[in-house]
């Protein structure tokens, strides 16, 4: 037995080895430069490199333990017979190993990104001129030079310690105790890659605020799979003809007269979807805040009063100060999706892990405002490798990008959850500072802010004391979970509330207060806890509270109707037509400060339309959300049709 995992974890070894030779030569190439500048992060960078190395050269060397454990328990001639076909086994993937790793310093280069799902488009080409295209840019020959002696150090160290394991005579007992332990603890362990909530994810790529520093982590077979991944949870881009058949349109045409009224004089679908604002913006020069707050729900906030519950921790004083939309939905059903109609304004899902996420699109909101001067911020306390944030958001006209490893550099002393990061309250607390910061080169700031720790698994900071909480009454009806179940996602509200309060308390007291403006709303609202067994409760089934600040100054100029229903889709063109003057921007909502909207205000969620009766038959109402829908898919089809 002690042999046979001695033989194991030399394999295993050599895989690391292998992998961790690779990665070396990535780092010289591409880092070290970054490297000697960001030393702090160095070891940091090395601990979740041979977590990945590690993980890899664990999956791939399975069959190998599978097939030694037998013969270690059997005498020791049948375990020689094994050895030769073992050693092939090691080499093979070494070889293997070395390959794919030089293939992704290669794709590298070329794109300065690792493998994705671009990787697959190589076989769709002509891969005998690429490779050749591949040969003329790199010294071949030297390459195989280097790689041939490096495998043949690494087999012959192979046999060099099969050599020292012949001699060495260790205690059966011992034997057996060292082996049971390394196979259900180090070898469990090294298949998870982590102690902690998540297994090892893309997301431990990122320690350090060097870009180039945080590429050096992940190796070649863990962003193959990855790349493989996303190209199987792609989606489909369906034809105008598909599209309108789907939602029910004869014609483009009639899908514009259905969305934008009869009197629309368009001429094709992009012309349906711009508008340009006025010449005068009443808030020219304002900042603007938008926090995307993680499971704010509108109907907990009435349980308070209904149940006895204390839920809102002082931020009814400012619901009722200002504005408060409850006639709103969210855009869809989850975090990122939440995200991406944001940024992107995009109907499509997945788009953050698709071929497609490195297009700058014209209708991302930052690139709208920094186009007009504004400093534009994505903010958050998680991993911003989290769905490729990192990556695509700076695409999208964003000049910073802050999470986790960002935030601690400014503050240091921060509080970190042991799943999402740094807390809300720190991250908003940081937020205000930031809005306060003396403009750079006079500029206004657009600040995009996404909040997480009230996210299950629930964790709330040592130093922020919650309020106590009394729960209704078992079966009264309050939850469709039991107490026990629902007790995490109302603490996590709870939490929400006080944090969105202090935040409000600290930001009304500053400079900035004059001169900024802040949307808050829901990303999605709470689910699994809250029944929706009747018609009643089925209203506020997708129903997140839109909060709005205003400065006084604005509030004398403007009449708001906040029984108007709206969603997400509604939240830029708003804001760009209180802020921008003479600005083209992709008009898919409607602006909830307008005199009028015309043929009434509705919100459009991904699963239902909320409209006012009064305004609009239900017919009409959604009509109009499936002729946008049919809009926004042929307008997206077109721009990656284009970019193909």
């Amino acid at each position: 037995m002690f042999n046979a995992l001695l033989h194991y974890a030399t394999t295993v070894l050599i895989l690391v080895t292998i992998q961790g030779l690779v990665r070396s030569c990535f780092a010289f190439s591409f880092a070290w430069k970054e490297i000697c500048e960001n030393i702090a992060w160095l070891p940091m960078m090395l601990f979740n490199a041979l977590r990945f190395d590690l993980q890899i050269a664990l999956y791939l060397t399975t069959p190998l333990l599978m097939l030694l454990i037998p013969f270690g328990l059997v005498k020791k001639g049948s375990f020689e017979k094994v050895r030769k076909c073992t050693i092939i086994y090691t080499t093979s993937f070494t070889i293997l190993l070395a390959i794919l790793g030089l293939a992704d310093i290669q794709f590298y280069s070329n794109f300065a990104k690792h493998f994705n799902t671009v990787t697959f488009d190589f076989f769709k080409e002509e891969p005998g001129t690429l490779i050749k295209g591949i040969v003329t840019e790199i010294p071949v020959k030297m390459t195989l030079i280097v790689a041939v002696l490096t495998i043949s150090a690494l087999v012959l160290l192979q046999h060099i310690i099969f050599h020292v394991e012949r001699r060495t005579k260790v205690p059966q007992l011992w034997q057996m105790l060292v082996g049971y332990i390394a196979f259900f603890t180090i070898v469990p362990i090294g298949f998870r890659g982590s102690l902690g909530t998540f297994t090892l994810r893309y997301e431990d790529t990122y320690i350090s605020p060097s870009r180039v520093m945080n590429d050096c982590v992940p190796n070649a077979v863990f962003m193959l799979f990855k790349a493989w991944g996303e190209k199987q949870d792609q989606f489909k881009i369906e034809s105008k003809e598909e599209i309108l058949k789907t939602e029910g349109f004869n014609s483009v045409w009639d899908a514009i007269k259905a969305y934008r009224g009869e009197e629309c004089n368009a001429k094709n679908v992009d012309s349906a979807l711009w508008s340009k604002t006025s010449d005068t913006a009443l808030a020219k020069g304002y900042n603007v805040m938008i926090i995307l707050t993680e499971s704010w729900s509108d109907r907990l906030l009435d349980y308070e009063d209904i149940y006895g519950m204390n839920l809102s921790c002082g931020i009814k004083k400012h619901l009722g100060e200002d504005y408060v939309f409850r006639n709103f939905v969210s855009s869809t059903n989850g975090t990122i999706y939440a995200l991406e109609s944001m940024t992107i304004g995009s109907v499509h899902r997945d788009i953050f892990t698709s071929r497609y996420r490195n297009i700058q699109y014209p209708t991302a909101s930052a690139r709208l405002f920094a186009r007009k001067g504004y400093e534009t911020t994505f903010l958050s306390g998680i991993e911003i490798t989290w769905r490729n944030l990192i990556e695509v958001l700076p695409e999208q006209g964003f000049d910073r990008v802050m999470g986790k490893i960002e935030l601690l550099k400014e503050r240091p002393d921060a509080e970190c959850s042991n799943t999402w990061g740094v807390y809300d309250n720190e991250m908003l607390d940081y937020a205000v500072d930031m809005l306060n910061e003396t403009k750079k080169e006079g500029k206004p700031k657009f600040v995009l802010c996404l909040t997480s720790t009230s996210h299950t698994p629930f964790e709330f900071p040592k130093r922020y004391k919650l309020p106590k909480l009394k729960m209704p009454a078992e079966g009264c009806g309050a939850f469709a979970v039991t107490n026990d179940v629902a007790w995490g996602y109302v603490r996590g509200f709870q939490y929400e509330n006080m944090v969105l309060n202090d935040f409000l308390n600290k930001f009304k007291q500053t400079p900035a207060a004059d001169s900024t403006i802040v949307f808050i709303t829901g990303d999605h609202n709470v689910r699994l806890i809250l029944p929706y067994t009747n018609k009643e409760e089925l209203a506020y089934q997708h129903k997140v509270p839109l909060y709005v600040y205003l400065p006084q100054s604005l509030r004398e100029k403007m009449h708001i109707d906040t029984k108007r229903c709206g969603s997400h889709w509604d939240i830029i063109p708003t804001l760009v037509n209180l802020t921008l003057e003479n600005a083209d921007y992709f008009n898919v909502g409607q602006n909830l400060f307008a005199d009028t909207i015309a043929g009434g205000s509705l919100g459009i969620n991904e699963d239902e339309v909320i409209w006012n009766d009064n305004e609009q038959s239900e017919e009409q109402a959604k009509l109009k959300a499936k002729a946008r829908n049919a809009l926004m898919k042929i307008y997206f089809g077109n721009l990656w049709g284009n970019r193909k």
